[in-house]
């Protein structure tokens, strides 16, 4: 039975303590989005969000989350979704505070011979971009090196939505030529 928005949560609630990859996937089409949108007001970054969310939905799979959802699907979802970013936070925070106490960095943790690699390949990526032409250039750093959604690439560059992902792609299509870049 597919879910819209008067479903009921009880019987949702059934189909998900029974283990229903269906009614997941059917939760993940409804509900992702607000959920990843909730969860990036709370985190540092996309990926952090991502990473949340998609644990989130993990322990749903494995019944580890669903015997707790009682009435109200969304919103227990919203909750468990603030509640991990929480300990999210706290717990970055706990790790940033227990290396500033040793006067430790996480790249003090990195080889040095990774380090030289990883600044070798940053070297080559940005020559890379340097050589686009600007209208690709200042796509590709906007949406992945600022991190900026597309609408906004769009008002800054003034073009629309549709211009600035043709930019990215074709950005994306000349940086995969460069042989250096391959491993990307």
């Amino acid at each position: 039975m597919p879910l819209n928005e008067n479903s009921d949560d009880q019987d949702l609630i059934i189909r998900l303590r029974e283990g229903g990859i269906k009614t997941l996937a059917e939760l993940h089409t409804l509900y992702y989005k607000t959920m990843l949108y909730h969860a990036r007001m709370l985190l540092p970054s996309r990926e952090d969000a991502e990473d949340v969310v998609n644990e989130l939905f993990l322990s749903l799979l494995k019944k580890e989350e669903a015997m707790n959802i009682t009435k109200n699907v969304k919103g227990y979802l919203l909750n468990a979704v603030k509640y991990r970013c929480i300990t999210f936070n706290t717990k970055a925070k706990r790790e940033e505070e227990v290396l500033k106490a040793y006067g430790l960095t996480l790249r003090d943790f990195v080889p040095a011979v990774n380090r030289m690699e990883e600044a070798e390949n940053q070297g080559e990526l940005m020559e890379a971009i340097n050589s686009l032409p600007p209208q690709l250039k200042t796509a590709i750093i906007l949406c992945y090196l600022k991190e900026m959604e597309k609408k906004e690439i769009a008002l800054k560059m003034g073009v629309s939505p549709t211009t600035v992902t043709k930019y990215i792609s074709e950005a994306l299509k000349r940086l995969a030529k460069f042989y250096s870049l391959k491993m990307f």
